[in-house]
């Protein structure tokens, strides 16, 4: 299973605003961030998890959000020192699989983004706040892993605060049923289409001797659905003529995983792209037993209406013969 949790606020509102307005901007964001409650509808993921009982999960933007009353950055810390917890998606998510009576445990992470920013308080004081996201590979107990790899990718995005955004990959040796996969768990950049090709040029070459049977999963960012040739599906493109197939078997428009509202609230899904997959190589296509989206109807809300997240997952099951 893959999934982009969501850090429940468009942080890429803060990236845009100008310096001045700041600590404003990131108050609107943080009370989104806090509003969407992630320890709610991560139940909604665990169930999810419950229904098809992945031997792997692959989770991207798993957040760990932070908080230094007062702040320093305004008086020249630079290096992020937030360390309040606010909230933990990791220690949220693992707690509802855990009321689920499900036991899994967290196998891999990378980090990727760390930032901390000032925000304005209700009081006209500036506190700072943290965001550090993760990618995350999740594993069942029963399942032996090994020959863990995290890394960032060496090409980041410059943003125009002058951070540079960091996105990374996650692989681990996975033995289920007697049979050892490469399960491999990335999330791209979605803002440059020259960075994200860039670092997939560097998950190819760093994967590009992998013997074993391999699973690369993930949040790319490049729409598979788009016709041939054009930008927004450059590195489809590229993965599929690196010799790794896609796994989706529905229709063309079929499997959408992106995006719901950025406030998760919108009634009817808004989902209109297929952005999150499961890329198979060294695997016999024909031992594919299904593929399906999950957290995309309308049930799967929580309530006061909730999307589990703005991206669907996909869960893909294979034939260990």
């Amino acid at each position: 299973m893959t999934c982009n949790v969501y850090p429940g606020c468009d942080t890429s509102r803060v990236f845009s605003a100008p310096p001045a307005g700041i600590p404003l901007r990131v108050a609107d964001v943080y009370r989104q961030a806090i509003a969407s409650d992630f320890g709610e509808h991560a139940g909604s993921i665990a169930k999810s998890i419950v229904d098809h009982r992945p031997h792997l999960v692959a989770s991207q933007e798993m957040s760990l959000i932070r908080r230094q009353t007062p702040g320093d950055i305004l008086a020249g810390q630079v290096a992020p020192n937030a360390a309040n917890v606010v909230l933990d998606f990791r220690s949220a998510l693992m707690d509802a699989i855990g009321a689920e009576n499900l036991s899994y445990r967290i196998a891999a992470q990378v980090r990727n983004m760390d930032v901390e920013m000032p925000m304005l308080t209700d009081d006209g004081s500036v506190d700072d706040v943290r965001l550090t996201m993760f990618d995350v590979i999740l594993s069942q107990d029963d399942v032996s892993v090994s020959r863990v790899v995290a890394e960032n990718y060496g090409t980041l995005l410059a943003s125009p605060l002058g951070l540079s955004i960091a996105r990374g990959y996650v692989a681990v040796d996975a033995e289920v049923s007697g049979k050892s996969y490469r399960f491999v768990n990335t999330h791209l950049q979605a803002f440059s289409g020259d960075v994200r090709k860039a670092q997939a040029d560097e998950l190819i070459a760093a994967l590009q001797g992998e013997f074993l049977p391999l699973v690369l999963s993930g949040d790319f960012n490049s729409d598979a659905d788009a016709p041939p040739g054009t930008p927004s599906r450059k590195v489809y493109d590229f993965l599929e003529s690196q010799r790794y197939a896609d796994v989706w078997q529905g229709e063309p428009g079929t499997g959408t995983t992106c995006c719901q509202a950025p406030d998760l609230r919108n009634t009817s899904s808004q989902l209109s792209m297929r952005i999150d997959y499961v890329f198979i190589r060294n695997i016999d296509a024909s031992s594919v037993v299904s593929v399906s989206t999950v957290g995309d109807r309308t049930s799967d809300r929580v309530p006061p209406g909730i999307w589990p997240s703005d991206h669907a997952g996909v869960v893909l099951s294979v034939a260990t013969r």
